[in-house]
């Protein structure tokens, strides 16, 4: 059996045993699941789910813990992604990849198996953290990064606004979600990456707030850092603060130094390709009139 989960126009082709339960984890990702045979993808990643007792090798070192439920371990060239939450007695699942993620192998305890009327069936561990985590690694190797941003599809092309939690992502979305020329790719996580020399940002099935998750992609005109402030403005800002704005809400996995390096290259290139600015704005109507204003919607 073979579904496939597609983000960012890459696919991983997900082999499992058992039908799976439910076939689609979250509602943030039902655009991203389709069946095996359905789209295309520039890349695809083969996952097989099997039902092994999730344990990590002896010799595997452990080289960082998120300190909540998951954990990342290396054997020579080899990962393993340990999920442990504490809640749990034993870990539930383990990913076993190589750096380049030329295949990846998921290993589900056997309490993942779960009866249905029509047979037994296994418990969908194809989410967040799992694919976020797949994911950084994947586009790292294909000029592409995770940002913690809202991604708004505009008729000129797509506009990131970043900021970490509470920086006022969700807010602003709320607030254009009725604007007829946009769309809202992501409240929360969006995904850039150079397609033909040119960076695109595309929605990503992991929203905040305001629930926005759409599996599309348009080509990136520009990054807006995000400040609540007392007005609205558009203030550019140096190449100084702009990597000091951006380093915080990119996915980098500091424990990994060839894969920083390599996303570390990516930004790079992003800050000199994209036009980056602070956006302060005022968390009512007159935010979407200022952006209206400038141009950027």
């Amino acid at each position: 059996m073979v579904t496939c989960l597609d983000i960012a126009a890459f696919r991983f082709s997900i082999a499992t045993p058992l039908p799976l339960e439910p076939p689609v984890p979250q509602p943030a990702y039902r655009e991203f699941y389709r069946d095996a045979g359905e789209g295309t993808a520039a890349l695809s990643v083969p996952l097989t789910l099997n039902i092994v007792e999730p344990e990590v090798p002896a010799r595997a070192r452990r080289v960082f813990d998120s300190g909540m439920s998951w954990k990342m371990f290396r054997e020579g060239e080899i990962h393993h992604l340990l999920f442990d939450p504490p809640a749990f007695s034993s870990p539930l699942w383990q990913a076993v990849f190589p750096p380049d993620l030329a295949r990846v192998e998921v290993r589900c305890c056997r309490g993942f198996v779960v009866g249905a009327p029509d047979g037994p069936r296994l418990t969908n561990p194809v989410s967040y953290p799992l694919d976020q985590i797949l994911m950084m690694y994947l586009l790292s190797r294909h000029e592409g990064l995770i940002i913690h941003g809202a991604g708004i599809e505009t008729s000129r092309g797509a506009v990131v606004f970043t900021g970490p939690s509470g920086a006022g992502k969700s807010t602003l979305c709320r607030l254009l979600a009725d604007e007829p020329e946009l769309r809202v790719l992501s409240d929360d996580r969006v995904v850039v990456r150079r397609v033909d020399g040119l960076f695109w940002a595309f929605g990503t099935p992991w929203p905040g707030e305001a629930g926005a998750a759409l599996n599309r992609g348009r080509p990136l005109v520009g990054i807006y850092s995000l400040a609540q402030e007392s007005g609205n403005r558009i203030v550019p800002i140096s190449a100084a603060e702009t990597l000091e704005r951006i380093l915080p809400v990119i996915s980098i996995p500091w424990y990994d130094r060839r894969t920083s390096e390599r996303i570390l290259a990516t930004c790079d290139t992003l800050l000199r390709d994209v036009p980056h600015a602070r956006f302060g704005f005022v968390a009512d109507g007159s935010a979407r009139a200022h952006l209206k204003d400038s141009g950027l919607i």
